[in-house]
């Protein structure tokens, strides 16, 4: 089950927001937690970050002065836990939290509470997924695929755990590359005795992987023990970037989130693995 804390401020408007976000996520099966869990005055700020640390996502509703927010606010970014600021406008944000989710609040309750529910469940699910496994890599690329919104929430470095997790299912043997070679992993079995470099690109969908990155990339090929190299991202590929692709006759191969979501739902060895542990 997936945990929020929720952290309230004092004002009648916003605490009254809150509990009916609150309201909303207890009914869709949401454990919330929240002040109202700390038992005593004793160790109050103890048992607050105890209740934070069993959060997936820690919402905050952040209006100011911050006196009532700013401490669980703090916990929660120190704990490094997944945080959403709900607030009036994005002007209210401190520079020093530009990388922290924002929501803005919208006139539509209604609205506002789906669009809470939904980057829960996005975090949530990004978060759940840290640690990977064979028969979980083939499902989570299978809901990745259903809502792209959840990838959007994953990190780079848990993007490439998965991406090598997921290679290490489909039999490919990820290993570290050379020293000196500046890409993430190689393949030491890619379909047949071929040894094959792996560049990751963890990219908002917004945008596109340029020419010049994968130029840049297939540069860093030269001299290596590899017969060729896979760029892998989230993003798409422009034309320039597929044609200059094609044009290296297969020296290097463009792989989007996709690609790779559809080797794991059809490779057997995939398959396999996962219906034996399902039988288990």
């Amino acid at each position: 089950m997936t945990a929020v804390f929720i952290s309230t401020p004092q004002t009648p408007r916003m605490r009254e927001l809150a509990h009916s976000c609150a309201s909303h996520l207890t009914s869709r099966g949401v454990r919330v937690l929240g002040e109202i869990d700390v038992t005593s005055s004793d160790r109050w700020d103890a048992q607050l970050l105890l209740l934070i640390r069993q959060a997936d996502v820690v919402l905050v509703f952040l209006e100011y002065p911050m006196a009532s927010t700013g401490v669980e606010l703090g916990y929660a970014l120190g704990a490094q836990k997944q945080v959403v600021l709900i607030a009036d406008s994005f002007a209210q944000i401190p520079a020093v939290l530009a990388d922290v989710q924002i929501l803005p609040i919208t006139s539509d309750r209604e609205e506002l509470l789906a669009k809470i529910e939904k980057v829960v469940s996005q975090l949530a699910m990004a978060n759940r997924h840290q640690e990977w496994t064979t028969k979980n890599v083939r499902e989570f690329a299978m809901v990745c695929r259903a809502d792209p919104g959840i990838l959007e929430q994953v990190s780079y470095e848990q993007f490439e755990a998965f991406v090598k997790d997921a290679f290490d299912a489909l039999g490919y043997s990820p290993a570290l590359p050379p020293k000196g070679f500046d890409v993430d992993f190689v393949l030491n079995s890619f379909e047949g005795p071929h040894r094959v470099a792996v560049e990751v690109k963890k990219w908002p969908r917004s945008r596109k992987i340029p020419v010049g990155a994968v130029q840049q990339f297939l540069g860093s090929l030269f001299g290596q023990a590899v017969e060729s190299g896979l760029f892998l991202s989230t993003a798409e590929f422009t034309d320039s970037a597929r044609d200059f692709a094609l044009r290296t006759e297969g020296k290097v191969r463009l792989w989007n989130f996709e690609d790779l979501a559809n080797r794991l739902e059809k490779d057997p060895r995939v398959t396999s693995a996962v219906t034996k542990r399902t039988d288990q």
